[in-house]
């Protein structure tokens, strides 16, 4: 049975994070073909269930840092509390990546010029 996790947390971490985080091109299907594989998936109640879809359906489209927000961060430790350890490393890793990448993007966009520089030579102004 551990190899059988191990198995298959190790194919969650493949295919997860074969193009990193936030990767538009992420092999969505796969990732939750791996997810159903999992010997926890089929104790987690119907929310459950559709809280880990969703939290990786939001970190391929880099808006899991809204979706944690908006939940609550406590569904997702209830969450994590549910999974086998193995299972339970891979997510709090996978989470913490994403949050990560997510925040880092954000820096970088929030510094991003908005605006055109303004010039000093503007040539509609009239000099009396």
């Amino acid at each position: 049975m551990f190899l059988r996790v191990l198995c298959l947390t190790t194919l969650l971490a493949g295919v997860a994070l074969a193009v990193g985080p936030c990767a538009p091109n992420e092999d969505f299907l796969a990732i939750l073909g791996a997810i159903h594989k999992t010997p926890s998936y089929g104790k987690l109640t119907a929310e459950e269930k559709v809280m880990l879809t969703e939290i990786f359906a939001e970190a391929a489209s880099c808006q899991l840092t809204v979706y944690v927000n908006t939940i609550g961060f406590s569904k997702v430790i209830g969450l994590i509390d549910h999974l086998s350890a193995g299972e339970a490393h891979f997510l709090n890793h996978y989470l913490q990546q994403h949050l990560n990448w997510e925040k880092s993007l954000s820096s970088i966009l929030t510094k991003a010029p908005t605006k055109p520089p303004r010039t000093t030579n503007n040539p509609t102004s009239t000099t009396m």
